[in-house]
């Protein structure tokens, strides 16, 4: 990942943190959630060591999310539009755009980040962490 993609997406990550309403970042379920608020108390983005041996186009990330309580597919549906941001298809400000409600009523479509690579860690009330590849 280069430095000033992988700046972006930390940037990107830090509209996260805080308390939004984070219905265009899950997959909706409104026969059981009435409130999508939720607050991210950090985000972090870091890339993960490299072993002179990786090819260098399959280098990785690490996504470190501490919350107090998560949507359905919140953490894969927010490392995704990360990955547009690393990717150069999106901005940093998309973040911004997506938790205003007001500004931006629907869910825009996009594909979830793979669940494979995801590891939890602790209860919803503990730190969760969550590595993936960037490609």
């Amino acid at each position: 990942v280069c430095a000033v993609l992988l700046q972006k997406m930390q940037e990107a990550a830090q509209h996260f943190v805080g308390e939004h309403d984070f219905r265009n970042f899950c997959k909706m379920d409104l026969t059981s959630v009435t409130n999508f608020r939720r607050r991210i108390l950090s985000f972090t983005v870091e890339p993960c060591p490299q072993n002179s041996t990786v090819d260098p186009r399959f280098r990785m990330c690490e996504f470190t999310i501490t919350g107090l309580a998560f949507l359905w597919h919140q953490v894969r549906c927010m490392v995704a539009v990360l990955m547009m941001v690393g990717k150069g298809l999106e901005q940093p400000a998309v973040v911004k755009q997506l938790l205003d409600i007001d500004g931006c009523a629907g869910k825009p479509h996009y594909n979830m980040a793979s669940e494979i690579p995801v590891r939890e860690q602790g209860e919803t009330k503990a730190p969760a962490r969550m590595t993936g590849t960037f490609d």
